[in-house]
């Protein structure tokens, strides 16, 4: 099975990501793919991509609008 080494992003996602990362000392490869897994998973059990965005969401934490500035 062929897996894509490229994938298209909001620069916004992006930028949110490299937050939450920096917050956790975490890098945004190791959130991208524990949002993936997690994805993935439901997918299988469910047979359904409707609450794909739901699930990544749920994993990273709150929306991009709802973080607050700690500057």
């Amino acid at each position: 099975m062929k897996v894509q080494v490229n994938f298209r992003c909001k620069q916004e996602t992006v930028d949110y990501l490299k937050r939450i990362g920096e917050h956790g000392d975490r890098s945004l490869s190791y959130l991208i793919n524990k949002a993936l897994e997690h994805v993935i998973q439901k997918h299988q059990a469910a047979k359904t991509g409707d609450q794909a965005s739901l699930e990544i969401l749920r994993v990273l934490g709150s929306k991009p609008n709802e973080t607050t500035n700690s500057n």
